[in-house]
């Protein structure tokens, strides 16, 4: 068959299953495998900020070339910032944009006066403002949002009635859920959380309109206070990060007290089925943790631990035989669970 004759959804097909690189030669064999293989190249888009002014300067210039663009994520950069006519119309021409993540400097009037695509995805970096809170505003549809810093807004201004999953930091998380759909949480905290124990927010999980399935915490929020087994019935996974609660990392039977301590409180969740720890202690460690939670913890479904330590990740399908053994593989090749990007 010629090739000319191929439909241009098979080729997309071919070009999807192909490597980048081979896709970038697609580009450059004629004209018709250029149009093709634009629509695979600014797909997803993931630049650093010297590659972003090309990319801005290219859409500039092809505006065509924008409504391929669904992902555009921009990496973080320090003392410099997008702006200008190319950034704005750069901006215009991503008309089927649906993700954005904001790591860098960028002009934010920009994004309110230009860009006017309705985003499902947004990862935003920087410190907010009242235009930020005004872009928000205009993006209603938003079903998962990864805040970096305060929103300082008002409590009783929500707008984000579809919001599915958020990551923020404890004091925004009661404002964003209430009144959105909210089923996965992430909580973000200060630097100064990080060696202590973090301030608790009231509790807030009652006022969420839906059940939350999805929690990721560090580890004293579920030892130490009554928030996440009391209000959460309907939790299936959770994911306790490393904090104070450790204890001295010299010390081998502090890792089994904590273990012990989480038991407890995993009993009281009866839908957990997936539980992660993420730490930077230890491979051994991972072992007389998991013997220690399967003597003492008594979660009905819970059938699934995983230990994330440094880049590898162990796995018990099933921790509470006594025999059974973890399967252990690299962090990055964990797409199942988590990303590599918890700790």
């Amino acid at each position: 068959m010629s090739v000319s004759r191929l439909s241009a959804q098979l080729w997309c097909e071919i070009l999807f299953l192909c490597p980048h690189s081979t896709t970038i030669v697609f580009a450059l064999i004629c004209r018709n495998f250029r149009a093709f293989a634009d629509r695979i190249l600014y797909r997803k888009v993931r630049l650093s900020y010297h590659r972003a002014l090309l990319f801005f300067r290219t859409l500039h210039g092809q505006p065509a070339l924008g409504k391929h663009v669904r992902l555009l994520h921009l990496h973080r950069a320090e003392s410099v910032r997008h702006e200008g006519p190319e950034f704005e119309a750069a901006l215009s021409c991503m008309k089927q944009l649906h993700s954005l993540h904001i790591m860098c400097p960028i002009d934010v009037k920009a994004l309110v006066n230009c860009l006017r695509t309705p985003l499902r995805t947004f990862t935003y970096g920087l410190p907010s403002c009242d235009t930020f809170h005004r872009f928000l505003v205009q993006q209603p549809y938003i079903t998962s949002i990864c805040l970096h810093h305060r929103l300082n807004r008002e409590p009783s201004s929500w707008f984000l009635p579809m919001l599915e999953k958020v990551e923020a930091l404890s004091e925004d998380l009661a404002d964003l859920i209430v009144g959105a759909p909210v089923r996965r949480l992430k909580f973000r905290y200060q630097p100064a959380e990080r060696v202590t124990q973090p301030v608790v927010p009231p509790i807030f999980f009652h006022l969420s309109a839906v059940p939350i399935v999805h929690v990721e915490c560090m580890a004293c929020q579920l030892v130490d206070h009554d928030q996440l087994d009391i209000y959460l019935p309907h939790l299936e996974t959770l994911v306790v990060s490393q904090d104070i609660t450790w204890g001295d990392r010299l010390e081998s039977n502090a890792y089994s007290r904590l273990a012990n301590d989480l038991a407890g409180k995993l009993t009281r969740l009866p839908n957990l089925v997936l539980f992660i720890v993420v730490t930077d202690l230890g491979s051994p460690q991972a072992h007389r943790f998991c013997q220690a939670l399967r003597r003492h913890c008594r979660a009905p479904r819970l059938g699934e631990f995983v230990f994330h330590t440094h880049n590898k990740c162990f796995r018990w399908s099933d921790f509470r035989l006594v025999d059974s053994t973890p399967t252990e593989r690299l962090l990055i090749d964990c797409i199942s669970h988590c990303a590599a990007d918890l700790v």
